[in-house]
Order: structure tokens, then sequence, then C-alpha cells
């Protein structure tokens, strides 16, 4: 569906900038998993 790949596109988005932000590089990774989380829950 065009919705998932538009979302998943923003999550990617979010992600990248998310990492290139922070410092640490693990914050990043657990941050992005968090957001890929509370994405795909309903």
């Amino acid at each position: 569906m065009v919705v998932i790949d538009f979302l998943n596109f923003i999550i990617h988005s979010i992600f990248i900038i998310l990492f290139f932000n922070s410092k640490n590089k693990k914050e990043a990774k657990i941050k992005g998993f968090r957001l890929l989380k509370s994405a795909t829950s309903p």
C-alpha cells in the first residue's frame, strides 16, 4: 500500500535525522527503534 510506504519513508527520515543529530549513536538507535514500534502499533 502507498500509505504504508509513505509512513516508512517518514519513519526512516526521522530516524536518519535523529541518528545524525545524536552524538551517541546507540541512543539514536534506541530512539529510532521506539519510533518504529510506536508507528507500527495501532
